[in-house]
């Protein structure tokens, strides 16, 4: 799994979670295992500059848009996570926690 540095994008109309400070990020998850693996059990936040993100879902930009399908064993799959920061959206920590009680948390810090 790795997740792209954060570039402030403007959300659509109709976009929910935007704020005055608004990011995404490109996704990459891999799958190395032997079963196929669903993007949406990964749960994401984020904080920056002290204060917690609100995910921005974007359907017209596809930002956590998790349509990808399952990822079948040996492949990838791109897609963006957005988060809406009241305040500076400087030094974005994004933590993605796995929903399937076995992994383990991972931060990513831009």
């Amino acid at each position: 799994m790795s997740i792209g540095a954060p570039a402030a994008f403007t959300p659509s109309t109709y976009a929910a979670g935007a704020a005055a400070n608004n990011v995404k990020m490109t996704v990459t998850v891999t799958n190395g295992s032997d079963k196929a693996v669903s993007p949406a059990i990964f749960q994401y936040t984020a904080t920056a500059a002290g204060q917690a993100g609100d995910p921005v879902i974007d359907s017209e930009q596809h930002v956590n848009d998790y349509s990808t399908g399952n990822v079948a064993p040996g492949a990838s799959a791109t897609f963006d996570i957005g988060f809406g920061f009241a305040g500076s959206a400087d030094g974005v920590t994004v933590t993605l926690d796995p929903t399937d009680f076995v992994s383990k948390p991972a931060t990513f810090t831009s």
